[in-house]
């Protein structure tokens, strides 16, 4: 494996709640190096509570913050992204670029309020497949009734729907039925992306290594490679997996 993929972190500094200055960013920078991870996707918070990072706003940022890492680590790639809270104009505002895609693919995260209804996520990834967006669903593991029926899960993976889950969660980080759950998806493919969901270099820092260890031994080294490689190069190639 030619180093991992984290689809999901906040490490542009100073636009949402993840790394609050560059001196932060760097150092979640170094642990991710350290931990295997050779592709950031960037995805700062457009959500009413946690930062507005629009399209312009992160791309304003990304820039310096792409060069800073790479005169450091060379070989960490970074892109742009956001992680959009859902909204009922969501769609729109991806087609109108006001905000941001993965990697400038046609993924697209989206989160929601960890009470959200079943109704309201179908209603959801319908919206953004009807505008032509692949959703993927962010942390998954959070919506209490996602995560209390797997039907539904398995129903959404056929219809087209993507999962991402963070990493810690995967080892435990959640409870042992969050950790159950997760490993449901994954024997039932329906798993698809793993991200560290990483805020800072302390607090939910950037961590996959041990995460990957385990997918490792409790599955197989070719279920690890899909989960953290192969199927993130689909969103940077911009394909279908």
């Amino acid at each position: 494996m030619k180093g991992y993929f984290d689809i999901h972190c906040h490490l542009l500094p100073g636009i949402d709640d993840g790394a609050r200055n560059i001196d932060e960013m760097m150092k979640m920078a170094k642990i991710a190096y350290k931990e295997g991870i050779r592709h950031m996707i960037t995805t700062p918070h457009y959500h009413p509570h946690r930062g507005e990072a629009d399209a312009d706003l992160v791309r304003s940022v990304f820039g310096k913050a792409k060069s800073l890492i790479q005169s450091e680590f060379p070989d960490l790639e970074i892109y742009e992204g956001n992680e959009i809270y859902f909204r009922q104009d969501a769609s729109n505002m991806l087609k109108n670029g006001e905000l941001l895609t993965l990697a400038g693919s046609d993924y697209a995260l989206v989160e929601f309020s960890t009470a959200v209804e079943k109704s309201t996520v179908a209603n959801a990834v319908s919206q953004f497949q009807m505008a032509g967006y692949l959703p993927v669903i962010a942390h998954v593991e959070r919506y209490e009734e996602l995560v209390g029926d797997y039907a539904f899960i398995q129903e959404l993976a056929e219809a087209g729907v993507y999962f991402q889950v963070n990493a810690g969660s995967i080892t435990g980080d959640m409870g042992g039925a969050r950790k159950r759950f997760i490993k449901k998806m994954i024997k039932g493919e329906c798993l698809h992306f793993i991200g560290t969901d990483a805020h800072s270099s302390l607090h939910r820092a950037p961590l996959m290594a041990k995460c990957a260890s385990y997918i490792e031994k409790k599955f197989d080294a070719d279920t690890a490679e899909m989960l953290l490689y192969y199927n993130p190069t689909m969103i940077i190639k911009n394909k279908v997996i």
